[in-house]
């Protein structure tokens, strides 16, 4: 559940126009509360955190939902992608050097 500053409730219309003005201000992607839910789950996975406290914090109902969403989450090859992208993302300028390349590519295209 997300709240006001006053500990009132969000509606769902409230938290998703809230949701999106964050997003854009930071120059993510497109994302919905659902995206952002998964996205919790998978990166608490990755941080080795108890199945039983991800399964809390999502207010999962049974742990087997837990587990059968974000088992693919534990893969090693999963996780090594994880990292890679951690480290970049650590690395604002390469991020910036890729998007350049990008855009280079698809103006000579």
């Amino acid at each position: 559940m997300f709240v006001t500053r006053t500990g009132r409730p969000l509606s769902p219309v409230h938290l998703y126009l809230v949701l999106q003005r964050i997003i854009k201000k930071e120059g993510l992607g497109k994302m919905n509360p659902k995206g952002l839910r998964k996205s919790c789950g998978t990166l608490l996975v990755h941080l080795r955190v108890h199945p039983r406290i991800v399964k809390a914090i999502l207010r999962h109902s049974r742990i087997t939902t837990t587990m059968d969403i974000y088992a693919e989450a534990l893969d090693p090859d999963v996780v090594e992608a994880v990292a890679q992208l951690d480290r970049l993302l650590r690395q604002p300028a390469r991020i910036r050097e890729l998007e350049a390349a990008r855009s280079d590519l698809e103006s000579a295209a």
